[in-house]
């Protein structure tokens, strides 16, 4: 490069969308790495059963279940179908998402009911908290047949039995799982 003054050089570079690709693959790479340690930290670590809901999906019985990788997973931003074509989805902090499912929940006459005009939840959250949950919990029964997500295909599943619901239906869905992992039990509106 005569002639060319280093910051001029230095702004080719940049620019140059091969040098960008390597760039974005070793940071893609450091991210998986990052994860990988992670989940390995998360599996070594074991501990006690966490609890878990069963509940009726798909024409059955379903367990959902948030697990520390579930939870790990949620946090970082990878529990969405979208993150297994690489892109992430925001980072979800449970806490706040928990705040957001109760919000509009009440009791009415010992019955629990959601006000939508009152909702606070997204649709993102909700599908990647029911997806975690079906996959920390490992399947469920249909006609006295267990179905186990190592045989099967959870995303499938989601498509074909969780995009169809109502939006209310999954808040309700959403909710039972996280309010599960939060409270140890079921979660009622009364206990926000």
């Amino acid at each position: 490069m005569i002639g060319v003054t280093p910051s001029a050089a230095l702004r080719s570079i940049a620019v140059d969308p091969q040098v960008n690709r390597l760039r974005d693959h070793r940071e893609r790479q450091l991210e998986r790495e990052r994860v990988a340690q992670i989940i390995g930290m998360v599996d070594e670590a074991g501990g006690a059963q966490t609890p878990a809901v069963e509940l009726p999906f798909a024409g059955g019985k379903f367990r959902f279940r948030l697990g520390e990788l579930e939870i790990v997973l949620l946090e970082l931003g990878y529990a969405h179908p979208l993150s297994k074509a690489g892109t992430k989805a925001p980072p979800m902090r449970l806490g706040a998402a928990y705040a957001r499912l109760v919000r509009g929940r009440y009791l009415q006459d010992g019955v629990e009911v959601g006000v939508p005009g009152e909702a606070d939840f997204s649709v993102i959250e909700v599908t990647a908290l029911i997806r975690m949950a079906l996959l920390g919990g490992g399947g469920g029964t249909i006609d006295g047949r267990a179905i186990s997500w190592r045989d099967h295909d959870v995303d499938t599943y989601l498509a074909e039995h969780i995009h169809p619901l109502p939006l209310l239906q999954r808040w309700d869905l959403a909710l039972a799982a996280l309010g599960i992992r939060m409270q140890g039990r079921a979660a009622e509106p009364d206990d926000e």
